[in-house]
């Protein structure tokens, strides 16, 4: 009889641990898929860029000496604590505009998953160029591609090649340098 009473206690606090796990787990997803939320008046926090974007009520957007099509691009100033120039930053925004369009076909909103940056080490036994970033971008908060961003030597010229989630190719900026959001695309 002390071996049953003995068995029903393991069996309870086993099926305890697994409810607190699953209700864990549960958490971190809705975590993880957390929507930009409005912090305060006239600010949304995004949490792919871990960025806040001000935003003020009844205020359109200005539009003086830049591109009213171009989509919401953040989070791309991060990558420059990884090497890359101001410079490149912009070009790299062009090729992910010139890549997705803009707010014309449908385009608004290109995050860069903060956490997901993961610059490739320098090999000092390579006589290439470049440094290579890689990370995820979401677009239009629900679209997740990866992004390998490879960055030259001159400061200003960068190749962008944008892969699905399943690493299928969709594509390569080639070698590209001095554009911005300002710059028409084809």
């Amino acid at each position: 009889m002390e071996l049953l009473k003995n068995k029903k206690v393991i069996i309870g606090i086993v099926i305890f641990l697994l409810l607190v796990i699953v209700a864990i787990a549960a958490n971190n997803n809705n975590e993880a898929n957390k929507p930009a939320t409005q912090i305060d008046k006239g600010q949304t926090y995004d949490p792919d860029s871990d960025s806040t974007i001000s935003d003020p009520p009844g205020k359109d957007n200005d539009t003086y000496g830049t591109n009213v099509d171009a989509p919401n691009i953040a989070g791309t100033s991060i990558l420059i604590d990884d090497g890359i120039s101001l410079e490149q930053e912009d070009t790299l925004k062009f090729a992910l505009y010139d890549h997705f369009g803009g707010q014309s076909k449908g385009t608004t909103r290109i995050a860069v998953i903060s956490d997901s940056i993961i610059p490739v080490p320098y090999d000092p036994n390579n006589p290439s160029s470049f440094g290579t970033i890689n990370f995820r971008i979401k677009v239009n908060l629900k679209d997740t591609y990866k992004v390998t961003l490879n960055y030259y030597d001159d400061l200003e010229s960068v190749q962008t090649i944008i892969y699905s989630t399943t690493d299928q190719q969709l594509y390569d900026s080639g070698v590209i340098s001095g554009k911005s959001l300002n710059d028409k695309i084809n």
